[in-house]
């Protein structure tokens, strides 16, 4: 069989284009732009494991975003050093309580000797961090007041303060901020 002059000249025809990975995307844009309908397809297997690369790399996109965002607002809080923010309780654990800027949406840590002169504990059924002396409480969702204590932008820490004592003088028996103190420093050894 020859080819006529007809034959060569291009016209509008499906073209399906199966699996071929990239050479077959080459071939069906190329099919595409002279004006043929292409339609691709690959198989499941393809599919399977380009849709885990595709999401796999949304959730680094992501990541990186969230981190490049961190970074930069702990930059800028680490000039504002002494400065007052609002917050919100987000989470408390024994060795501190973690709020979230209201501003700037960043975590931050109130450690438990910033909170004020007294045995800080997290109470697991109460779902608080009660102090021993005062009885005062922190809970989730509790909005607070916080002044910068410290930033640490390498290790993506902010470390905040109450911006008004939690505690004035604690209740019951007679406290003794000298002696809580050496007890505290025992316990850390």
């Amino acid at each position: 069989m020859t080819a006529t002059k007809n034959d060569l000249t291009p016209t509008a025809s499906r073209v399906a284009v199966i699996g071929a990975g990239s050479w077959g995307t080459a071939l069906a844009h190329h099919l595409g732009c002279l004006g043929h309908d292409v339609r691709l397809w690959v198989f499941e297997a393809e599919l399977l494991e380009i849709g885990r690369h595709i999401s796999y790399t949304e959730v680094q996109a992501a990541d990186a975003e969230q981190e490049l965002k961190t970074v930069l607002i702990l930059q800028m809080l680490s000039g504002k050093i002494g400065d007052e923010m609002d917050c919100v309780v987000s989470g408390l654990t024994n060795f501190g309580v973690f709020v979230q800027c209201v501003k700037f949406g960043i975590e931050g840590l109130i450690e438990p000797g910033d909170l004020g002169l007294d045995e800080w504990r997290y109470n697991e059924k109460a779902q608080a961090v009660i102090g021993r002396h005062s009885g005062k409480s922190i809970h989730l969702g509790q909005p607070i007041r916080v002044r910068i204590v410290t930033v640490h932008v390498a290790g993506r820490q902010l470390f905040l303060a109450p911006a008004e004592p939690l505690i004035e003088e604690p209740r019951g028996r007679r406290f003794r901020p000298e002696k809580f103190l050496k007890k505290q420093a025992k316990k850390r050894r």
